[in-house]
């Protein structure tokens, strides 16, 4: 690798050999909270998020303590095993991870590629795993080995839930063949095959006595049973959604079922009688989300999407609470072991830890970092231009660690940036459709381009660093001279779905990649499209040229990256080893190469003569730029940008940003260094974990 030159005076902390430092900074979730619940002794969280990451918090100072983000797609539940040893992990990707609570070792990652994972569920003992699925999947793992050693062969239908009984003898499933089903655990037996009442199921569970079982379906029934006969004892009338979600006191006693009118019926079970309905006392309808008792049964909660959450004694269901913290969309929520405080989870990422007899909140889990968007070298290698989704713009030096925040006096859009070929100027799209191109060193706004009619998309300096080519999310396409602040070619109508744009070497043309899964070819001085390249079956992500402007790599949707003879328009070569869309492909300097990288956080470099694989670099975030001078890639995660050699994947620096403050880390072969100003903000774990950096 062409050497980095000099960092920051640095200090050298040694750590343990046999685990390689970790860098986990306070990133909070970004979209909808899917499960959030307590270790059984109360000194964790662990929440599980639509933005593909479960995490692992500090119940009491809301510390992040492990960010997971081994997932691909959404994290749709989370929980612990009952000794609180292990979790598991369950995602949209139809995996299903286990991990070691204490060390954050993954133990077992179930994959099944041909059929998706609705479900899964601890055994009491915590040595099996019950995992549901479609096309009527039901399996039980032993976690020792990993293997399936019961499957349960009866559903017709894809499961939609299963549960242990309490002492760990029966499982109950519910299915979309429109029954509820109880098996014996140990042998695979069917017990009982029941009519739900809707071929919808939404959930099933048993009373902790075990003596009784419910179903709940999607058209609102709710049917309870006795486990021992199969026989009915009750039907209720609960929500007809996926929230019809009810719950049996932890004494067995009562069962608490949710309603269309936003009020909650709590039945006696033995005498079947309705105890106490809980109101909630609004005008506008609030949409119940979620009932949960406390461990000990004394109180009672209830979640809404419209509401404040509430909580209720249940010795004479009184209102205890109302929850003031967190405002509404509680999509997750659990009482701690002890009861005396709750957590929340809303459709916003926002996770609150509440006192439940004062209503006061303990704990904001929500982070403090700002995500990055953007990330691009300058010629140099030696610089960074990064955006992130406040808004804000930095200048990033690679080499000394230092940020400087740029301030165009104006709204930004913080979609993408870039430097000129020349070095000196920097473009960011504005909130109002211009474009701004900003001097590096001053910060001073020397163009501002105005005339678009939709946000751009994407733009590009010509090798001269005079001109810029702009296309919007209007189809439309315009190249500008910076020397007027002039339109000088409207290339609209040639330029339909674009997703980027690049210019040739020599500045007379520019290649478009297209959603439609086409690239168009431009010359700028007729304005015309004089080659489309036809072969890729879905998004065309990103096109350019090689340096001596006679082929054309480009990067896809379906997974692959193609090479085109960009006279002819010839494709050269079909390039697989991807397996999610591929955002980015570049040929190196000399041609010999091609770089590209991919939503399954890999880059490959590829030879371009033989077309074999050369290496590949796992990055800990999506690729967003290369420079070839300094042999470097740059990915990004949340607020972290991090920078690989691109000769042996080594990991070698990283940016961080979050409150007001930038973080700066350099990455030795051996240590972990870290610039003066980071000594006293750091905190080594026994599993030799860096970790919570605050201010």
């Amino acid at each position: 690798m062409k050497k980095l030159f000099f960092f920051l005076i640095i200090t050298v902390y040694t750590v343990f050999p046999q685990t390689k430092p970790e860098l986990i900074l306070p990133v909070g979730h970004k979209n909808k909270i899917d499960a959030v619940s307590y270790s059984p002794d109360g000194k964790l969280i662990l929440s599980a998020s639509w933005d593909n990451t479960a995490k692992l918090w500090d119940a009491k100072t809301g510390v992040l303590l492990r960010n997971i983000e081994a997932h691909r797609e959404e994290v749709s539940d989370a929980q612990f095993s009952q000794d609180g040893s292990l979790y598991f992990t369950l995602s949209w990707d139809q995996s299903i991870k286990i991990w070691e609570t204490t060390s954050g070792k993954l133990i077992h990652n179930f994959y099944d590629d041909s059929s998706a994972v609705t479900g899964a569920s601890f055994s009491p003992d915590g040595k099996r795993l019950l995992i549901t699925g479609y096309e009527g999947r039901v399996e039980v793992r032993d976690l020792a080995s990993g293997k399936v050693v019961l499957p349960l062969i009866g559903h017709s239908g894809s499961i939609e839930a299963g549960r242990y009984s309490s002492d760990g003898k029966l499982i109950v499933t519910i299915a979309w063949d429109g029954t509820v089903k109880v098996w014996d655990s140990q042998t695979g037996g069917l017990k009982h095959s029941l009519p739900t009442g809707n071929i919808w199921p939404v959930i099933a569970d048993f009373s902790s006595d075990s003596k009784y079982f419910y179903s709940a379906a999607y058209n609102g029934i709710v049917r309870l049973w006795e486990t021992s006969t199969g026989k009915m004892v009750s039907e209720y009338r609960g929500i007809p959604s996926e929230q019809n979600l009810p719950v049996f006191s932890p004494d067995s006693k009562n069962f608490a079922v949710p309603n269309a009118g936003d009020s909650v019926n709590v039945f006696e079970i033995e005498t079947k009688t309705n105890i106490a309905t809980l109101f909630l006392f609004s005008e506008e309808p609030c949409n119940i989300s979620g009932v949960h008792y406390s461990d000990d049964g004394s109180k009672l909660m209830v979640t809404f999407f419209q509401s404040n959450p509430t909580i209720w004694r249940t010795a004479d269901h009184e209102l205890l609470q109302v929850i003031f913290s967190i405002e509404a969309l509680v999509g997750a929520a659990n009482f701690s072991p002890d009861g005396n405080s709750a957590v929340f989870g809303d459709y916003h990422g926002k996770i609150i830890t509440v006192d439940v007899e004062r209503g006061k909140q303990l704990t904001d889990l929500t982070g403090k970092t700002v995500s990055i968007n953007s990330a691009n070298f300058n010629p140099e290698g030696d610089k960074i231009v990064a955006t992130y989704d406040n808004d804000s713009l930095k200048i990033l030096d690679v080499l000394t660690g230092k940020a400087r925040s740029l301030n165009p006096g104006e709204s930004i859009v913080s979609w993408f940036s870039g430097f000129s070929p020349d070095g000196k100027k920097i473009l960011v799209p504005g909130l109002d459709y211009s474009l701004l191109v900003m001097d590096v060193n001053s910060g001073e706004v020397k163009n501002r381009i105005i005339g678009h009619e939709d946000f751009l998309i994407a733009a590009e300096f010509n090798p001269e660093s005079d001109k810029i080519v702009t296309v919007t999310m209007d189809s439309s396409a315009s190249l500008w001279n910076l020397k007027t602040n002039k339109e000088e070619k409207n290339l609209s109508g040639v330029s339909g779905n674009p997703s980027s744009v690049a210019f040739s070497p020599d500045g007379k043309k520019i290649a478009v990649a297209r959603r439609d899964s086409t690239t168009s070819i431009i010359d700028l001085k007729s304005g015309k499209v004089v080659l489309t390249l036809f072969g890729h079956t879905s998004f065309v992500n990103s096109a350019r040229f090689n340096k001596a402007g006679n082929k054309i790599v480009t990067a896809s949707l379906d997974q692959s990256v193609k090479v085109w003879d960009a006279i002819t328009g010839n494709e050269l070569l079909t390039l697989y080893g991807h397996t999610y869309s591929v955002t980015s492909a570049y040929f190196s300097d000399d041609g010999n190469k091609i770089l590209s990288f991919g939503e399954d956080k890999l880059a490959i470099i590829w030879d371009v003569i033989t077309c074999e694989i050369l290496s590949k670099i796992n990055l800990k975030g999506l690729a967003k730029d290369v420079n070839f001078k300094r042999d470097m890639v740059v990915s990004h995660k949340n607020s972290l940008l991090t920078f690989y050699d691109l000769t042996d994947g080594f990991e070698l620096l990283s940016f961080a940003t979050f409150g007001t403050e930038d973080w700066f880390v350099t990455h030795h072969r051996d240590f972990l260094m870290l610039p003066p100003v980071l000594w006293i903000r750091c905190i080594m774990f026994k599993d030799s974990t860096l970790s919570n950096l605050t201010s």
